[in-house]
This record gives C-alpha cells, structure tokens and sequence, in this order.
C-alpha cells in the first residue's frame, strides 16, 4: 500500500521515506514475499535506484510472481539504465496474457501511439500483442535510422524522465480559449507530452519576472526546419500549457481570454529579447514599426501552430553527432530491381571533415551508410543500414569529395526519403527529408529522374543493360567540361519512335537575346527508337562557352501520339579545382 501511494502522490513526494520502508521489509521476514518485492523494485527505481530495483524484481521473478508483470519491469529498468538488453524480457512479457501486465503495456505506448495503433494492441494477445509491439517499434527504428530497440529504449527512459519532473500535481484541468492544444493527459503537463515524444529540447529558455506566470520555450534542432514551442504555467505551477505565440506568455499575444488569471509582469520588449537566439523572427519582432508588428506576430502564431501539430502527433528520435560531416546527397529514382524502381541514394562526403586511417594501400575512410524510404502515408516503404571503406591515395582537402550511392527498390509513386551518413557514434550528419515520385513502368509514357555526372566523376551506378553511368550529387560542374545524362523512358513499346530534346538554360537571365552572354539557350534535339519498357536515353553535353553560373537541363520525350513527359534538374557551372575528387 505504501508503495502504491508513494508511486501516485503528486505533492510532497517523500520517495526517500518509502524507500526506507521497502528495504526494512524486503530485507527482513518479508524477503520471500514476491509482492513485497515488487513493491521494492518499483520504489527502488523511482528513488534512483535502478540498480537495486532490478534485484528485486528477480527475486519478484524466482518467488513465483507474475511473469508478465516480472518481464516488463525487468525491461523498464533495464532501459532506464539505458541497456538495449530489455528488449529481450519486453517482448517476453507482452507474450504474457495477464490482464495487469497487457494494460501496463497499452498505458505506456499511449503518449505517443494513435488510436489506431492502440486498437490493434488492444484487440491482441499473447504472440499477436509481440507481433503488434515489434511492428510499432522497429518501424520507428528504421523511420529514425536507428537500430533495433533504440526506440524502445528512449521511450522507456523518456518516460522515466517524464514521471519525475512533468507530473501533474491536479489532474482536473480548465482550459481557456487560446490553449488550443488539450492533451487530456491525467499524469504529464504539455512539457512532459512533448519530452516523451521527442525528447530533451536542445535548447530551453525561460522569462522570469515579477507578476509574470512561470514560462518556458523550447528549441528542437531538426533538419527539417527548427521546431519551437512556448509553454506557461497559469492555473497552477506545476502545470505547463502550450500557446502559440511567445507573446501568449503574457497576454500580449491579442488572444481573448475568458478568465481573468493575468500573465502580464515584466514587458514585452524583455520576453522577446530573451527568445532572440531561438529564431530569427524574434530579432525582426524587437525592430518592428507599427506596420510590420502585427504581421510579425501572426507569423509566429502561424509558426506556433505549425510546431504544436508537429510535436503533439509524431514522435522522434534523431540522430545526433557532436562533430559534424560535411555531405549531400540527392534521391534519383531509375532502373528496377525485380520490376519496382530503384531509389538511389546518391551522396559526397567533403574529405576534409572525414577522418581517415593509413593503411599499406592509402587512406582508408569508413563510413556508415543509412536510407530509409516513406510512402505518402508514413509507411515505412524500404531501409537500409550498410557501412563501406573508400580508399584514397592521400588525405582528402577542402573541395575533395568521397562519392558514392546505396539503392534499394520502392514501389511506384510518391516517395519520401532521408539520409545519414556517419564515422563512429560521434561524427555525422543527417540529412533533411526530401522526396522523388517513381513512376510505374507499365502504364502511359513516363521519364525517370534525370541522372547527371561527368565523365570520371561521381558515384557509379551500371544498369542492368548497358554502361555505366556516373552520378553527382553535388550537382557541380567545371567550366568548359562535360555533362552527361542518362534517364529512363517508360511506357513505350520497342521500335516505337521518340523525340528527344534537351534544353540547357541559364537561370536568371537571357531568353533567346543575351541569355550566355548573348549566345543562344542550348538545345539538343534528336529521334530514336525505345528499346521497351525501360529504354535508355543517354547524352553526352559540352559544357563550352558557357559562363558560371545557375543551370536547369530540362529533358523532354514526345511519342508517336503526340504525348509529352519532361523532368528537370539543375546544376551549377564553377572554376574551383579540384572539385569532385573521387
């Protein structure tokens, strides 16, 4: 009973206390009870005691106690010491079809799971509840280019970590009109909902002043875009509630509110200066005139808005490297693998930022590959995790790049993909999320992306039939050199005729008059057959004459019919040397 009152109280935890009292009974006549056990372990792991709250729940175990429940809190534990070796009890213990132990399993998916992922769980047991956990789980694995049980793992000690400085003190709550956002959480504040989903903020901010309500902002760095979000305890101060603007923070944001709690301490000049380093916007916001003030604050309401639905329905669990790798990478879809297309992962990596290892044969740069492929839905389309060695003669410079590329076959449509390329746990990068359509091979007249390269530069890629055909990521090119292209034609029978055309032109200028500097767009046009299904289109283009600067190559097929399908790409003409070192 202490235990359980201890694990529930909100206010004035005395943690210490029950430890005491666990200890006393599990170490004396009531050692071989296996609740007295249970109790133990769980209020030796809240203490901070994880240690010690893994024993006990072995011996909870081995005194014939419940082996769902004995699993799952063997597991939880080992996952607060941040120990991929729970994964193993966890999906022992949701084999289990104890009632007590398959609730405790959907209470600690629901701060992050949809209702639809807990109806499944729900309408499972014993191995169809693991077959349901497993898919949850190493689905955002591979979605985040994690391994297996790394998410499972983070969760785990997020909710720990939740537990013990996000809990509500008073579990009914009011809302007022510009607290959007309502969680209908009974355990966590709104900063605790964001915490379990994607974990410590990277940076926290707070405004502290007489008669202004408790406030925090947190920052996430995300390749995506930076993601921020404001927090303020009014009602109560244990009770952290998201608005929208920085400037809800003290009732300056031009929301109504319909109670009469006032925020309004400080002034409105500090609670922004305080956020400056957080967004550029808010250096704008403490220069604004009359005439631009009012735009500014809509747009970080709209901002706002936008990071409260991206941090309350998804989840995440990014990778982070202390040092960063210089890379690109670009995804191009063309050729098949057993008829679905092929997504390529096309990737640089600048020498200078690698590090390398001498060997009898040159330096040796290790480095780990990761792709991961979505469908328009978030399903998890194709992954993979592979690690490769380029060797080069020397150590690599400034402006010397490693290239190369992984593939891995999607179905046809629209894909979205992500990549992270890294040496060891400490160096990489993630790359943002991008995304390619695949078009179907059987079906009306299609192209593949454009794939552009320059005779010995870039990551080699062999089609099926054919020669190779060289990939640039870093969509650079010299001066006076060469480019070559190489795409795909869908749609159209063998011995069917196709018009080709291919227009290079320069962005930002010229049309016909003036466009090079007074020279002509340049065109290619030429007729040939489709050689079926999948029919090459390759052509080789002098760069020569033309100035550095900003290109579009636009590829256009027309076939007997009269239908036209075209696909774009761009690239940049420099005079840099040494550019694009394998």
């Amino acid at each position: 009973d202490l235990a359980r009152i201890t694990e529930g109280q909100r206010i004035n935890v005395r943690v210490e206390d029950a430890v005491a009292a666990v200890r006393l009974a599990g170490d004396g006549a009531a050692t071989e009870r296996a609740d007295v056990q249970l109790a133990r372990g769980r209020i030796e792991r809240l203490g901070g005691s994880p240690e010690a709250a893994l024993g006990a729940f072995r011996r909870y175990a081995a005194l014939g106690g419940v082996p769902g429940l004995a699993w799952l809190e063997e597991a939880r534990t080992l996952f607060v010491l941040d120990s991929l070796t729970g994964v193993e009890p966890y999906f022992a213990g949701a084999a289990s079809e104890d009632t007590a132990a398959v609730r405790m399993y959907g209470d600690d998916l629901r701060p992050i799971a949809s209702d639809s992922e807990l109806t499944a769980l729900a309408a499972s047991r014993g191995r169809g509840q693991v077959s349901v956990l497993r898919q949850f789980w190493f689905t955002r694995d591979r979605a985040d280019l994690r391994s297996d049980g790394e998410r499972l793992r983070e969760h785990y000690r997020r909710l720990h970590v939740a537990r013990q400085r996000f809990r509500l003190a008073e579990i009914k709550r009011r809302y007022d009109t510009d607290e959007r956002y309502r969680s209908g959480s009974h355990e966590f504040d709104d900063r605790g909902i964001i915490y379990i989903r994607h974990g410590p903020p990277d940076e926290t901010v707070t405004y502290p002043a007489v008669g202004l309500c408790q406030n925090e902002s947190w920052r996430y760095r995300m390749p995506d875009g930076d993601v921020v979000l404001h927090f303020v305890a009014r009602d109560d101060v244990q009770d952290f509630r998201l608005v929208e603007s920085v400037l809800d923070i003290m009732d300056a944001g031009g929301i109504t509110r319909l109670r009469q709690e006032t925020c309004q301490g400080g002034n409105v000049f500090e609670l922004v200066l305080s956020r400056v380093g957080m967004s550029p916007l808010y250096d704008r916001l403490l220069v604004a005139n009359r005439n631009n003030y009012l735009q500014l604050a809509n747009e970080d309401r709209v901002r706002g808005q936008q990071a409260i639905r991206t941090g309350t329905t998804t989840d995440t669990y990014l990778l982070r490297f202390k040092e960063p790798l210089y890379a690109v990478a670009e995804g191009l879809v063309g050729g098949r693998d057993e008829e679905r297309p092929l997504l390529h992962g096309a990737f640089a990596v600048e020498g200078e930022t690698a590090w390398s290892r001498s060997t009898a044969v040159g330096e040796a740069y290790p480095v780990r590959l990761r792709l991961v492929a979505t469908g328009a839905g978030g399903e998890l389309l194709a992954s993979v995790d592979t690690a490769r060695i380029f060797f080069a003669e020397r150590k690599l410079h400034a402006n010397e790049f490693l290239m190369g590329r992984i593939a891995v076959p999607v179905p046809p449509g629209a894909v979205r993909y992500r990549v992270a390329l890294s040496q060891g746990d400490e160096r990489g990068v993630l790359l943002p999320t991008d995304s390619v359509v695949a078009p179907p091979v059987a079906g009306p007249l299609a192209l593949s992306d454009l794939v552009l390269g320059a005779p010995g530069v870039g990551a080699r890629w062999t089609p099926p039939a054919g020669e190779p055909v060289r990939m640039n990521p870093l969509a650079l090119y010299r001066v006076g050199g060469t480019l070559e292209l190489y795409a795909e034609v869908y749609g159209a029978g063998a011995g069917a005729p196709l018009g080709v055309t291919l227009e290079v032109t320069r962005r930002g200028g010229g049309g016909l008059f003036g466009l090079f500097g007074g020279k002509r767009s340049l065109t290619i046009r030429g007729e040939e057959s489709s050689q079926g299904p999948a029919s090459p289109i390759r052509r080789s283009v002098s760069l020569a004459g033309l100035p550095g600067g900003e290109y579009r190559l636009t590829l256009r097929v027309q076939d007997a019919t009269g239908t036209v399908v075209e696909r774009r790409s761009s690239f940049r003409l420099v005079q840099r040397p040494g550019l694009g070192s394998p």
